[in-house]
């Protein structure tokens, strides 16, 4: 179902476009959108029902700065649902066309549609491994961010023929409904927290948050308390829940030793298995706390907080330094580096050239 809500009447000049899936996406958005000036807007909403992070969106739908919001609720057959908004989008020509994620669905949305830049903001340190497959290919053990999730999985090859098979069905009804199903070529302009290496002719520019200090309040601290943000190191490095709990008892044991209370914030994405084995560790010295909203946002409502952030290679460490660099910011090595994949070495390799504390457990 597709829900389109003007709030705003347009100008004579060109859109510009913006398809978020979440809200980590739709924080940098608004920062870009702040950066550029941008007027004219379209906001796209892809809410998917089996991701919380999707469905979160609505809260921010009434005091969202645009002229007009599309939400896709996604239900049924997905393909034809983004044919219908592919049709609707291309009523307009873009100035410039900002995502959070470029994967095949993106791409056959942008490959449809009459703009002059694409620009990628940030979701987490996803950033970071896409740039380093555009530009370095990819290396062992790295998933391919331009590949869906299920099709990194596959490797049966009973499965890689319905898939194939699938494509060209799938290809077939976007050439029958006049559409192109993937870009054959694009420039992408990163606009990033993280100091990207500059690729021959490529643009990245620098996220600062700027719009976000804005809202920011002077807060006190508590020397006692540093926060942990959570990481689902089973996705991202194959850890089970038990390993997973044998690293945080490390970090509990280093931080009670300084008597410092840990409190512990989930990540968005972690299994249901991890937080019931979280429990096990609650204690005077952890206590989990959960948020419902992006970690950045939540800082800005905070009057006292803990003296410091801490976690592993998150991209919250990158963002709370930004935010605030009296904060004490502190990055746990998990692996010896030579045993990381390559984009999380390329992140802990970031958090040291931004004179993050790297601790190895």
């Amino acid at each position: 179902m597709i829900e389109i809500q003007q709030k705003r009447y347009f100008s004579t000049s060109n859109k510009n476009l913006f398809i978020i899936s979440n809200e980590m996406q739709l924080l940098n958005a608004k920062e870009a959108q702040y950066y550029y000036k941008s007027q004219n807007t379209i906001f796209v909403f892809l809410e998917f029902p089996y991701k919380q992070d999707t469905l979160r969106l609505y809260q921010y739908k009434e005091n969202l700065d645009c002229e007009l919001l599309i939400t896709v609720k996604f239900d049924g057959i997905y393909l034809f649902q983004d044919i219908q908004l592919i049709k609707y989008l291309q009523n307009y020509i873009y100035d410039n066309v900002y995502v959070g994620y470029f994967s095949e669905r993106i791409r056959y949305y942008i490959a449809n549609i009459n703009y002059q830049r694409l620009i990628l903001v940030d979701d987490g340190t996803y950033v970071v491994a896409l740039h380093n497959e555009l530009h370095k290919g990819i290396s062992k053990h790295t998933p391919s961010m331009l590949k869906t999730l299920h099709r990194r999985k596959r490797n049966n090859s009973v499965y890689l023929i319905m898939d194939s098979v699938v494509e060209r069905i799938k290809q077939m009804i976007f050439a029958i409904n006049g559409l192109r199903y993937d870009l054959k070529y694009f420039n992408i302009i990163f606009f990033t927290i993280y100091n990207l290496k500059l690729y021959k002719n490529e643009i990245i520019i620098k996220n600062n948050f700027n719009l976000l200090k804005k809202l920011y309040n002077n807060i006190t601290y508590n020397k006692n308390i540093i926060y942990f943000l959570g990481q689902p190191l089973n996705k991202s490095m194959s850890f089970t829940s038990q390993e997973y709990i044998g690293l945080l008892k490390k970090i509990i044991v280093y931080y009670k030793k300084r008597n410092i209370k840990i409190y512990y914030i989930p990540h968005r994405s972690e299994s249901l298995e991890y937080k019931t084995h979280l429990n096990l560790l609650i204690s005077n010295y952890f206590v989990i706390k959960y948020i419902d909203k992006p970690f950045e946002l939540y800082l800005l409502e905070e009057t006292e907080m803990p003296f410091g952030v801490a976690s592993f290679f998150s991209s919250a460490l990158f963002t709370s330094k930004m935010i605030d660099n009296s904060l004490d910011i502190t990055s746990f090595l998990v692996s010896k580096k030579q045993n990381l994949r390559e984009d999380i070495l390329s992140i802990y390799k970031l958090l040291e050239e931004d004179n993050v504390q790297t601790i190895l457990l």
